[in-house]
C-alpha cells in the first residue's frame, strides 16, 4: 500500500513540474532589415483539416513536442524575437484552419477613399524541431493598420501572403492590431494559420 501511495505521490509531483522551456536560437547571421524579410513558405493547405482545433500551438502540434526553434531570419531586436518565440507554443491562439485571410486596404471605387485594412510586418521565419526529430516551419508577422490604396485596376500583382481582397476576409475587429499572425507549416508540408492576440494592460 505504501508503495502505491509513494508512486501516486511521485506521479503528482511529475505532473506538477513545469514543462521544460523551448530552446530558441537566434543566430546573428539570420538578421535582416524589416523590408528584406519575406516568408518563403508555400501555401499548401491540408484538405482534411476540418475538426482540428486548438487553443495554442503546443495543443495543435500534439503529440509532437517542440524542443527547439532556430530562427532563419528576423527583423528587429533579437531578444524581442527570442521572447515571443519562447512564449508562442503555449500562448492563447485563435485557430483559423489552413489559412487566415485578413482584409487588406482597398478602394470602394476607383476614385473613392481607401478602406482601412490590415498590413503584415514580418518579424521572423524559423525552423521548429520536435523531440521526435521531425521539423516544421514558422513565419510570424505583426498585424498593423494599413490605409495604403491599392494600385489602379489592371495591375496584376501577386497576392500578398496572408492578406485578401475577399469581402468576407477577417477584419481588425476579429484580429486586433498588434496581434501576431502565425503561419505554420507542419512536417508533412501542410500549412496552417493562427492569430495570437496581444494582451493589453487595462
Amino acid at each position: 500500500m505504501r508503495t502505491v501511495l509513494f508512486a501516486l505521490a511521485l506521479c503528482v509531483t511529475c505532473l506538477a513540474a513545469p514543462m521544460p522551456d523551448v530552446e530558441v536560437v537566434v543566430p546573428p547571421s539570420a538578421f535582416h532589415p524589416q523590408n528584406w524579410l519575406r516568408p518563403q513558405f508555400r501555401d499548401n493547405p491540408n484538405p482534411n483539416y476540418r475538426g482540428k482545433s486548438a487553443g495554442s500551438l503546443a495543443e495543435f502540434v500534439t503529440p509532437e513536442v517542440i524542443s527547439k526553434i532556430v530562427v532563419d531570419q528576423y527583423a528587429g531586436p533579437d531578444e524581442d524575437v527570442r521572447r515571443y518565440l519562447t512564449a508562442m507554443p503555449t500562448a492563447a491562439a485563435e485557430y483559423f484552419g489552413p489559412s487566415l485571410e485578413l482584409g487588406q486596404s482597398r478602394r470602394n471605387t476607383s476614385n473613392g477613399p481607401p478602406v482601412y485594412g490590415a498590413r503584415l510586418d514580418w518579424t521572423s521565419t524559423s525552423t521548429v524541431t520536435f523531440e521526435s526529430g521531425r521539423s516544421g516551419r514558422l513565419a510570424v508577422a505583426t498585424v498593423v493598420v494599413s490605409n495604403v490604396p491599392k494600385p489602379l485596376v489592371g495591375f496584376n500583382l501577386p497576392k500578398v501572403f496572408g492578406l485578401s481582397d475577399a469581402p468576407n476576409c477577417l477584419g481588425l475587429d476579429k484580429v486586433p492590431v498588434d496581434s501576431l499572425y502565425v503561419s505554420y507549416v507542419d512536417p508533412d508540408g501542410y500549412s496552417w494559420a493562427f492569430a495570437i492576440p496581444s494582451k493589453r494592460k487595462k
